[in-house]
């Protein structure tokens, strides 16, 4: 099966305005079409791949990824444990809440085999330009709705 993205979703440049990302698995296209659908959420999913075991808070995966945005970070844990990618828990003597990833063996299958795509170059690289694209889509999309600051 296949990922299709529009122009409108990739910046692209081309005549036919869509890019083709061959994932020839239709349970991948559905996870980065409808949960691991952009980069930042890629990247979470990547770094609790090679570290299953780790565990943190919002301010721990932005400064382990080098996010800027602890508040970003957050909303992106959330819908990552909203559909079930990671699990939470809320720390009674912080007051934080704490994300590690789901101990489901087939959401670990499906996860093992989308980070397995690194392996296949043109299919790894057409999947960044796609996930990329979206995150830069939606950063846009935040910086128009955040009220501007006044001196």
């Amino acid at each position: 099966m296949t990922v299709l993205a529009t122009q409108r979703d990739l910046g692209a440049r081309d005549s036919s305005g869509i890019l083709d990302v061959d994932l020839n698995d239709p349970d991948l296209n559905h996870l980065v079409s409808t949960q691991v659908d952009d980069l930042v959420k890629y990247q979470i999913v990547q770094l609790l791949h090679r570290h299953p075991d780790a565990v943190g808070d919002a301010s721990f995966f932005a400064a382990a990824l080098g996010f800027h945005s602890a508040e970003y970070t957050n909303a992106t844990l959330e819908e990552l444990a909203n559909c079930g990618i990671l699990y939470r828990e809320a720390c009674q003597s912080s007051g934080k809440t704490l994300y590690c990833f789901s101990r489901d063996p087939t959401t670990r299958k499906r996860i093992t085999r989308l980070c397995g795509l690194k392996n296949k170059s043109a299919t790894y690289d057409g999947l960044l330009s796609l996930l990329a694209s979206r995150s830069l889509r939606r950063a846009a999309k935040r910086a128009k709705e955040k009220p501007a600051f006044s001196a």
